[in-house]
Order: structure tokens, then C-alpha cells, then sequence
């Protein structure tokens, strides 16, 4: 909780997820009639040169991020205007996902010890008793720009994600740490 959820997480969490949302931004912006409504120009002229047409009729991005953990890259991909399927196969961090897109209501709402039980990498003891509040983003009250979305899959990413149908089922793939495929 205290990287992805934490305001004091931050900048742990830009050093890992930013590069990962710079360079997906770079190769699949999300939709740019999703930025131009936003600035309420609903009648953006810009052609999509790819693919011959209007912007208004290309839809965002699909972005599969498996080994999401507690969801915060994926959270804030599809409030960047993705389509996004986050994807666990952990439970304990499934259940933390689900907790914070159910409950995060209001930024700041709890207080957490992170360090509690850890008696590793303490300058003191006392340090085992620092708090944090979380979130510094409420998920569960946020809006997502139009054409985004946010779904969640749990379970092992390679079988989930086996069959022939996903092959082209996302634009791309977004992940920060290496995809454990192992079956144990």
C-alpha cells in the first residue's frame, strides 16, 4: 500500500511506473477526442493519419498490465484515458486491489503502519511505528474520461490470457516487473 497508495510512496512509484506510462503514451496515446473533450472541443479537426478517419471515431487503446499488484499503474492508465485490463494472479494482492477500488473513497481516508513487522532497514525501532496515509488517489470515486475503462481478471496471466482470441485483443502490454509464468 504505502508505493502504490501512499503519497509518500510517489516517488518510488514514478521511478518504477513512469518510464512504463511515458513510452506507452509515446506508442499508443490514449484518445486524442478523449483530451479534446476534455478541453470541451468536442469537434477536434485532427485526422487520424493511420487510419484515414476522424479522431472522434477511434476508440482508446486497449492495455493489458498483468502482475498488476494493487493496481495503481492500471488505475491510473485507464483515468489517462486507456482501456485497461488489470490482471493478478496473487490473491493477497487481489484482495488489496479490490480493496482499493471499493473503498478508496476520499484521499487520505486511512492510516497504515507499512513497517509495523518489519525489523529490516530501520534506522531505529521507532521507525517500525512511522504511519501513512492512503490513498493520495481515490479510485473508487474517480471518473474515467469518456471511451476509458477499467476491468480487472484474477487469476495466472498465461491461463487467462492463453487463447488464440487475445492475440489481438489489446494494443499493448504494460508491465514493470518480470511475468512470473511459473505453475507453482
Amino acid at each position: 500500500m504505502y508505493r502504490d497508495w501512499s503519497r509518500e510512496g510517489s516517488g518510488e512509484r514514478e521511478v518504477v511506473y513512469g518510464p512504463v506510462r511515458a513510452l506507452l503514451k509515446e506508442l499508443h496515446p490514449p484518445s486524442a477526442v478523449s483530451a479534446a473533450l476534455r478541453a470541451g472541443d468536442p469537434m477536434d479537426p485532427t485526422w487520424d493519419t493511420k487510419k484515414s478517419r476522424p479522431l472522434e471515431t477511434r476508440t482508446p487503446p486497449r492495455v493489458l498490465v498483468p502482475g498488476c499488484g494493487l493496481a495503481r499503474l492500471p488505475v491510473e492508465l485507464a483515468l489517462e484515458g486507456y482501456r485497461v485490463i488489470a490482471n493478478e494472479y496473487s490473491a493477497y494482492m487481489a484482495l488489496g486491489c479490490m480493496h482499493a477500488m471499493n473503498n478508496f473513497h476520499t484521499k487520505d481516508e486511512f492510516t497504515i503502519y507499512p513497517w509495523v513487522t518489519d525489523t529490516n532497514n530501520l534506522v531505529s525501532p521507532d521507525d517500525t511505528l512511522t504511519p501513512c496515509t492512503v490513498p493520495d488517489l481515490a479510485p473508487a470515486s474517480s471518473t474515467l474520461p469518456s471511451g476509458a475503462s477499467f476491468g480487472f481478471a484474477s487469476g495466472s496471466f498465461v491461463e487467462i490470457f492463453k487463447d488464440e482470441v487475445y492475440t489481438s485483443a489489446f494494443d499493448a502490454i504494460a508491465a514493470t516487473f518480470f511475468l512470473d509464468t511459473a505453475d507453482n
